[in-house]
């Protein structure tokens, strides 16, 4: 799949890859710092953003779609960031393809299966989907007024923000959905469950970052990640849940920036 993308800077090459829900436009305060040293190149994985859609929605899918996106920007080697999903689909690359991959940072994620109700716990993945099929577009003329329907379920505003970015305005004037809520609400369940990556393949340097708020990564993820990674460092920013690049940008700069300059 041909996956958009978006490119800034010159330099290294630096690929980010976002997390479930989001898209490339996430990250585009980061890469501007980012992008003074590297080229960066931020794509939109399969049912996110401006990306195609498609039924089949998977690791392996999304490694494939990377992959094809290496070889059409003739990327001999590069730097990969990949946060949440995009950490998995990452990880998955770096192991499938080691000799492309200079350094791997993981962000707020482990390689490892989540149970349903240890995920829910994070984020309700599954009540946000059947909420969000149910948010019928055509009736209504903003962004802000659909997305109110959301307001009983996150109390924060946090979600409602971040989901206004998922409604784009089509050439006959209605609203839809730039995420394929559809496919990604069939395969949950697989993106969940069904990962398994070979870490000892991943021979690069890497490092993990975990938000100090945030359960997705733990204590024991770190022991066990150790185990099988000899060349991996560990850092944890201060008072950030899992979306440790938009709440704390500076300090996840910093541990970046040092991480690819050593």
């Amino acid at each position: 799949m041909e996956l958009f993308y978006r490119e800034t800077g010159e330099g290294k090459n630096l690929v980010i890859l976002h997390g479930l829900y989001g898209a490339s436009d996430n990250w585009v305060s980061i890469s501007k710092e980012l992008s003074k040293n590297n080229k960066i190149i931020m794509p939109d994985l399969r049912n996110h953003g401006s990306s195609p859609h498609s039924n089949e929605f998977s690791i392996s899918s999304m490694t494939d779609d990377l992959e094809e996106l290496f070889n059409k920007l003739k990327l001999n080697s590069a730097i990969l960031i990949g946060h949440s999903l995009g950490g998995k689909v990452a990880m998955n690359f770096a192991s499938k393809y080691p000799d492309k991959i200079e350094k791997l940072i993981v962000v707020d994620i482990a390689p490892r299966n989540y149970t349903k109700n240890e995920f829910e716990e994070r984020n309700n993945h599954s009540e946000l989907i059947g909420l969000l099929k149910d948010v019928d577009l055509s009736k209504y003329k903003s962004r802000t007024e659909a997305l109110d329907e959301l307001s009983s379920f996150d109390k924060s505003g946090r979600l409602k923000f971040f989901m206004m970015k998922n409604i784009r305005r089509e050439k006959d004037g209605k609203m839809s959905w730039k995420i394929n809520i559809k496919a990604i609400a069939d395969n949950l369940t697989i993106i969940l469950n069904e990962y398994s990556v070979n870490l000892s393949n991943i021979t690069c340097p890497t490092l993990f970052i975990k938000g100090e708020k945030s359960n997705y990564l733990t204590k024991s993820d770190f022991e066990n990640i150790s185990k099988k990674m000899t060349d991996v460092k560990f850092c944890t920013i201060k008072d950030a849940t899992h979306w440790v690049h938009s709440e704390k940008p500076e300090e996840f700069l910093t541990e970046v920036i040092n991480f690819i300059n050593e």
